[in-house]
């Protein structure tokens, strides 16, 4: 058996010997048999002998799966259990297929080739598991840009702020909604919106004076509502409302539903990023200095209109800028730009929150972006 059936391959292997001869579970042949070997079992199976002839049969049914849609199926485990991973965002437990097969009335072929074509239909997108978790994450990205999923295994997901959520019940509740119906759409996004620190309806005023600029850079994802705008080359200037223990990125519609100017949008925020750097130090690394709080806001320091009066006596007038990631703002004179872009590029390969490697020039009036 190939490494690629994973555990499967074992199981499936004493499945073929003790209960198909030594047979090849191969391909359309291969299903056949497991299916005639169901019928067998149904008619005439020792009671004793069913927790082998599951556990056997639904390996065997991964290993036919696992060969007959390569690279777009494999076996999973988390935590004992084995599973088939379908596509990009579809599972299904082989074992559970075997059982409900060996207690239908019908013959197992046809009820087999069924369940076959709903495997399909989950590698898809279209499957019921799938297209409840593929709707669910188009939508977080427009309620949660910051969020994304990093794992999944069955009807669990997990987000990269660690939090896990259960689809079980949208799985339930989709019923024949079909991928993309508006109908989907609003139960993944009903779901969405409850994740623990999403933001509350918030009057202007109060969206306001939790609002700070955010820098982005070329790898933050688009297409998902967040506002941008241009900035300095490959940077981009958006905004987050920040909430207890978490921050939400201001949306297309947010900006809309303010209502104000982008400047008069940029000097609220700039205004509050102020008053939330009193107090904050600057450290020294060799020719270099480093501006870095850890509160998440140290990049978009960078944007604070004092910047070139308080650094230019030391640094020299268009002295030079590195925002690597969010939590470090890179200081250095002109003449110090190979220590700084090494720097940069260096805190860029290694962060969470990369920004750009890049470097700026700033001066009294703008940003210039350096090639």
């Amino acid at each position: 058996m190939s490494a690629a059936f994973g555990a499967f391959g074992p199981a499936a292997g004493r499945f073929a010997e003790r209960f198909l001869g030594g047979a090849s579970l191969r391909g359309v042949e291969g299903l056949g048999r497991l299916a005639a070997a169901i019928d067998r079992f149904a008619e005439d199976g020792a009671p004793e002998d069913e927790d082998a002839f599951l556990e056997g049969g639904g390996a065997a049914l991964g290993v036919i799966v696992i060969e007959h849609f390569a690279g777009r199926a494999r076996h999973v485990e988390r935590r004992g259990l084995h599973r088939l991973a379908l596509g990009r965002a579809g599972f299904a437990d082989p074992f559970a297929i075997v059982a409900r097969l060996l207690a239908g009335e019908a013959r197992a072929r046809p009820a087999l080739v069924r369940e076959v074509l709903a495997l399909e239909a989950e590698i898809a997108g279209e499957g019921p598991v799938s297209r409840v978790a593929l709707a669910f994450e188009a939508e977080l990205t427009t309620v949660r840009p910051e969020l994304r999923v990093v794992d999944r295994f069955e009807h669990t997901l997990v987000l990269s702020d660690e939090t896990e959520i259960d689809l079980s019940q949208a799985i339930a509740a989709s019923g024949e909604h079909e991928a993309g119906s508006p109908a989907l759409r609003r139960t993944a996004g009903k779901l969405a919106s409850m994740l623990p620190g999403s933001s509350p309806a918030l009057a202007p005023e109060e969206r306001l004076a939790r609002l700070v600029p955010r820098l982005l850079g070329p790898s933050f994802p688009g297409g998902n509502g967040v506002h941008a705008v241009p900035l300095a080359g490959e940077l981009r200037l958006g905004f987050t409302e920040r909430h207890e223990g978490r921050a939400r990125f201001l949306l297309e519609r947010d900006v809309e539903g303010l209502a104000l100017a982008h400047d008069e949008l940029v000097r609220r925020a700039l205004d509050n990023l102020a008053r939330a750097s009193l107090g904050v130090r600057v450290v020294e690394e060799g020719p270099l200095l480093l501006v870095r709080s850890g509160d998440g806001l140290d990049s978009a320091r960078l944007l604070l209109p004092g910047l070139v009066e308080t650094f230019a006596p030391r640094l020299g007038e268009g002295f030079l800028a590195g925002v690597p990631h969010r939590d470090a703002l890179w200081l250095a004179r002109s003449g110090d730009a190979p220590s700084l872009r090494a720097r940069a590029e260096d805190d860029f390969a290694r962060a969470p929150h990369r920004i750009s490697a890049r470097l700026v020039r700033v001066e009294a009036e703008q940003l210039v972006a350096l090639d």
